[in-house]
């Protein structure tokens, strides 16, 4: 997924955004399960299942290497990706077409591959970015949906040229953060550490943790009072520190803990969210 923590996949050329598919009025409930604080939403590939990674803090796709090897998938060319701490790493890509998930049809071109198999594929901004999405983590639901969406209320940025990711503004105590990533992706909530000298906190653990392709690495946690996203706030949050030379464009992620207990609405089109 990524840059940061779990920022893995960002480094491949930028490509034509797929053409939306009309969503089909269908049940989207008991189709998401939680995976180790990360978000794995039931799908379907060729009339198979599949456990797909939600991720909108990964600038594109990705595809299981053992996935790959077992269903024949014969790889169409190379692409690269940061995965934690900055490190850079070549892989396959693969064309997988189009596969079915929350009640629509999204686009499987050039998916980069990874080693985790906690999970068949992984989506990011690229697949999903002409669409809205309800996520509810409580009712197991996730569902693609129509742009405007009537609780998408809070503006969101896409940055980052051919890594698009969406920026919001969040408040961590009396402080400002306006460039945050909202990441589904995101097992945890991180702060860059050269800001920590502007926030009240206390240092809470160091040990190591794991990235959406298997990385590990050792990470500081620290709590905070507050952080605040529009007018949605939870109190005493533990924020993971991340490096400030590989993440220098990112303050940080606002990452699942964060999502816990309540519903999120992204629609990318309209450039909104909201939670509910």
């Amino acid at each position: 997924m990524r840059r940061l923590v779990v920022l893995a996949l960002a480094g491949c050329a930028a490509k034509p955004a797929p053409v939306a598919v009309p969503v089909p009025v269908t049940s989207c409930t008991g189709n998401v399960s939680v995976d180790r604080d990360q978000i794995v939403v039931a799908g379907r590939w060729r009339g198979h299942p599949v456990r797909i990674l939600l991720d909108t803090g990964a600038a594109m796709g990705g595809v299981s290497k053992s996935f790959a090897l077992a269903h024949h998938l014969a790889p169409v060319g190379t692409g690269s990706a940061m995965g934690i701490g900055g490190k850079v790493f070549e892989s396959d890509l693969y064309d997988l077409g189009p596969f079915q998930l929350g009640g629509g049809e999204l686009d499987g071109t050039e998916f980069l591959a990874f080693d985790t198999d906690r999970y068949d594929l992984m989506i990011g901004t690229h697949e999903l970015k002409t669409h809205a999405f309800e996520l509810d983590i409580v009712k197991s639901s996730f569902c693609l949906a129509a742009s405007p969406h009537p609780r998408a209320t809070e503006p969101f940025r896409l940055e980052g040229d051919d890594n698009e990711l969406p920026y919001i503004t969040a408040r961590v105590g009396d402080v400002e953060l306006r460039h945050m990533v909202l990441d589904t992706g995101a097992a945890l909530s991180t702060l860059r550490e050269d800001l920590i000298t502007r926030i009240t906190y206390q240092l809470d653990s160091e040990h190591s943790v794991e990235d959406s392709v298997g990385e590990r690495t050792n990470r500081v946690f620290v709590r905070v009072p507050e952080i605040c996203v529009g007018a949605t706030c939870m109190h005493e949050q533990v924020l993971a520190l991340t490096d400030t030379v590989t993440t220098a464009s990112i303050d940080g992620l606002v990452g699942v803990p964060f999502m816990v207990g309540r519903a999120l609405v992204i629609d990318y089109p309209a450039r909104k969210f909201g939670f509910y």
